[in-house]
C-alpha cells in the first residue's frame, strides 16, 4: 500500500502490520524559479508549496519469483503537481529515475498508469494531454537486481 500527501512525500506501509516500511522524500524543490527565462524585466519567483504534492501512485508490472509467479510490484511510478514523475523501488526505498514529464509549465502530472509487463508508462497532466514513456529498461535493472538478491538469500 502507498500513500502520497500534498508535500510530496510518500509512505509505504506494511499491510500486515500497519508499520510504515519506507518515507519517501522527493528532492527539495528550486528555492526559485525563473518566470522569464532570460527576459529583461522579468523576476525570480519563490516556487510554491503546492507543486510538491504527489498526485498519483502506480505500482508498475510485476515481478516473477522463478516458477513461483507471485507477481510482486518492485517500482512505484509517481507524478507530482510540478510536472516531475518519480520511480521509487519499494524494495529499499530509493528513488531510481526523476524527470519532467515534458507537459506545459504550470501544468499538474495527475495520472499515472502502466501496462503489466511493466515496460510502458502513460501519464496524464491537467488540460488532458497525454505521453507515452518506455520504462522498460529502468524496470528490467530492478528485476535483475531483485532476481540476484533472491538467488543470493536462497543460496545463503
Amino acid at each position: 500500500l502507498a500513500t502520497g500527501d500534498f508535500d510530496g512525500v510518500i509512505i509505504i506501509w506494511n499491510v500486515e502490520s500497519g508499520a510504515v516500511r519506507y518515507k519517501l522524500v522527493p528532492p527539495p524543490l528550486p528555492t526559485h524559479v525563473n518566470n522569464g527565462a532570460g527576459s529583461v524585466g522579468m523576476k525570480d519567483a519563490y516556487a510554491p508549496m503546492t507543486d510538491r504534492a504527489a498526485e498519483c501512485l502506480a505500482f508498475v508490472g510485476g515481478f516473477d519469483h522463478g516458477k513461483s509467479n507471485i507477481g510482486l510490484p518492485l517500482v512505484l511510478a509517481a507524478s507530482y503537481a510540478d510536472g516531475h514523475v518519480r520511480l521509487w523501488n519499494v524494495s529499499d526505498g530509493t528513488l531510481l529515475i526523476d524527470f519532467h514529464a515534458g507537459h506545459k509549465p504550470g501544468e499538474s502530472v495527475l495520472c499515472i498508469a502502466s501496462d503489466s509487463a511493466g515496460t510502458r508508462m502513460v501519464t496524464g497532466d491537467s488540460v488532458g494531454r497525454l505521453r507515452l514513456w518506455d520504462i522498460s529498461s529502468v524496470t528490467a535493472a530492478v528485476t535483475r537486481a531483485a532476481a540476484a538478491a533472491l538467488a543470493a538469500a536462497k543460496a545463503a
